[in-house]
């Protein structure tokens, strides 16, 4: 099914619905980005602070948040329940509720497995996940049926749960048989490439032990690495290292069978079965040997160990790469009333009948349907769809071309973005202004880096881009840094709003969404280039404040706020910034942007010269997650540079 044709009808539905209708149709609901109700936020806020408090072992505190979390969805099946009069929405209530049922079966499984270690009441709470909404788990034959990740998720836990238990009543059988459906599914119709290296890494992860079990060390390894390759080209971090502690062992074992081997044409035969290791691999020229795999090991325990928190999960299923992007529809309905002078009087004319449910609205005390925030977004002239993208299509493919384009860009890859961007010219309506501002920014990306046009043009050009949604002045953004969110009136004590002189007050700006995010941060990197670093500097600085200070949390805006806070950590040559970067990104999972901001830590250290022996290693590390992801021109760049500085090869011995 090449064409998202399901999205409208998707619209009205509550986001896990989205996102699991997604999944089933094989797509990545991690391209879009959503505007959500304080209630939808509200509720992925609380499930993601209960899966922490599981992995805290804080029982007490995870009780407490599940318990919130299900009295939130009892009033929202209440809620469905009123309005499902037709029998179309009647079964969308029933299928939805089913999924509720199944995201709480998941929460009590990870209790019992995380906190009780209790195997027996995990594996129930699976099986009951899985019967809410995949009845037919049992088929021997999943050919033809439409599975959700979360669904093959909930299938490989139990795999894990039932190996666990050990041959208890046969289920090693059974979960040999499972495991095998999960990876025939995975291998046939996880079309989308990067949702196949999520799912397919954990997969992979527990096929490769089923492989050692049967003494098959070679075919172990090779899952690992295929699944370690694709999760580096992708620039994803989790679940990384349980792949690379379990490839040093079974290189352990590969290795004691060699030594172990007394005739030389056996040995022969052993040391060919690398080799063959090593052509099926393919589309990469580095093979993971044993002291790669001990190297990206280390590097990645490293960062752990300083940067992330010690909860942190390092194989948990339920757990993922996150590169979510929320936005509140009534926090972006507010910034923009107000940056544009517009009344709430005025903005509710011709959509509500009394002018104050736009106050009401604002303030979180109501929420409003989708054909209204559509009619109120059009009056500030942003885009109306709650679930959209920074390009106006339908299309699986072109979403995915966007994606690859921005990995190659995140490479230095330009004659790369060509050949893509040429591709996705001809598939998008070009009379769209989202499609032709997403071509011309990329097309300004490479006349950047060739320098085929003047700086000044492309800065000019990008401002009028960015102005088409943006309705802040760009000289603002040095202010916007020193602005603290606007405090709600308290009521004095006769129960009236407390009256003070009416003054009109500056007010933070809203988030940039996707495509703001990246023009801003080019126009800042143009800036520079034009020695307006000052310039460049407030920009920074008064975009990142908006992030943080929105209501939505800033790894729940992680595409803008990564590039943003790195490259600003670059320009102002900040320790501080670079370590909340490289935080961010690997509590979401990611690993692209780390080697970055690592190496502006390393080369701020090195003014220090007793930091030398230190930076030296960090140097080295970011090097190895280079070669991890694959990154050939940075790691050019960085073997020129570490030449040039310390009279030494980064790769020698």
């Amino acid at each position: 099914m090449e064409e998202l044709n399901n999205g409208n009808n998707l619209e009205e539905c509550n986001l896990l619905f989205f996102i699991f209708s997604m999944q089933r149709a094989d797509k990545s609901p991690d391209k879009f980005e959503y505007v959500l109700t304080w209630k939808e936020y509200q509720m992925e806020y609380i499930w993601g602070c209960f899966q922490a408090m599981i992995f805290m072992k804080r029982r007490d505190w995870a009780e407490s948040l599940f318990s919130k979390y299900s009295k939130m969805i009892a009033e929202e099946e209440q809620k469905h329940g009123m309005r499902c009069n037709g029998e179309e929405l009647q079964k969308e209530q029933e299928n939805t509720e089913s999924l509720w049922k199944m995201n709480l079966c998941r929460g009590r499984a990870m209790i019992a497995y995380w906190i009780d270690g209790n195997l027996k009441e995990a594996e129930d709470y699976l099986v009951q996940a899985l019967k809410a909404t995949f009845p037919d788990w049992e088929s021997e034959e999943w050919e033809g049926m439409q599975i959700s990740l979360m669904e093959l998720e909930n299938a490989l836990a139990l795999v894990r749960v039932w190996k666990e238990q050990g041959n208890d009543g046969g289920k090693a059988a059974s979960a040999k048989k499972l495991l095998m459906r999960c990876g025939q599914y995975i291998h046939k119709s996880v079309t989308d490439k990067e949702e196949h290296a999520k799912i397919f890494s954990k997969y992979a992860w527990m096929a490769a032990k089923e492989q050692m079990d049967m003494g098959d060390p070679k075919g172990a390894l090779l899952l690992c690495i295929k699944a370690i390759t694709e999760l580096g080209r992708f620039g994803i971090e989790y679940f990384m290292i349980p792949l690379l502690k379990d490839m040093t062992a079974y290189h352990r074992r590969f290795e004691g069978c060699q030594e172990s081997t007394g005739n030389r044409k056996d040995k022969e035969k052993f040391i060919e079965q690398y080799k063959e290791l090593q052509r099926q691999i393919g589309n990469r020229e580095i093979f993971l040997s044993k002291k790669r795999c001990e190297n990206y090991l280390g590097v990645l325990e490293r960062l752990r160990e300083h940067f992330l928190y010690k909860w942190y999960p390092e194989n948990s299923l339920f757990w993922n790469c996150w590169q979510k992007m929320y936005y509140l529809d009534c926090e972006i309905v507010m910034k923009e009333r107000i940056a544009l002078g517009i009344t709430q009087e005025n903005l509710a004319d011709e959509i509500y009948k009394f002018e104050g449910e736009i106050g009401r609205f604002e303030r979180r005390e109501v929420m409003i349907n989708n054909q209204k925030y559509a009619r109120i977004m059009k009056k500030l002239g942003l885009p109306g769809k709650k679930r959209f993208n920074n390009i106006n299509t339908t299309l699986q493919k072109v979403l995915e071309l966007q994606r690859d384009i921005q990995s190659c860009a995140g490479k230095h890859q330009y004659d790369g973005i060509k050949v893509l961007l040429r591709q996705m010219e001809e598939k998008l309506d070009m009379d769209v202004m989202e499609n032709w501002r997403t071509v011309r920014y990329y097309y300004n990306v490479i006349a950047m880096n060739e320098k085929s046009r003047p700086y000044e043009e492309i800065l000019l050009e990008d401002r009028k881009l960015l102005e088409l949604t943006w309705h802040i002045p760009l000289e603002t953004l040095g202010e916007q840094a020193t602005l603290e969110p606007k405090r709600r009136r308290v009521k004095n004590r006769k129960g009236g709003k407390s009256k003070k002189p009416h003054r009109k007050k500056k007010t933070i700006y809203r988030s940039p969404m996707k495509i703001e995010a990246l023009l801003l941060n080019q126009i800042a990197t143009l800036l520079k280039l034009l020695g307006r670093e000052e310039e460049a500097k407030n920009l920074y600085r008064g975009v990142t404040h908006m992030i943080e200070r929105s209501m939505v949390r800033p790894e729940y805006q992680y595409r803008s706020y990564s590039l943003l806070l790195g490259n600003m950590a670059k320009t102002n040559c900040s320790i501080e910034d670079a370590e909340k970067a490289i935080k961010l990104s690997l509590r979401c999972g990611k690993i692209g942007g780390v080697g970055v901001d690592y190496l502006t830590i390393a080369c701020v250290m090195l003014d220090d010269s007793s930091n030398r022996e230190c930076c030296i290693q960090m140097m080295k590390d970011i090097y190895c997650l280079y070669e991890l992801l694959d990154d050939r021109k940075n790691m050019r760049i960085l073997e020129d540079y570490f030449r040039g500085e310390f009279g030494m090869e980064i790769n020698g011995n």
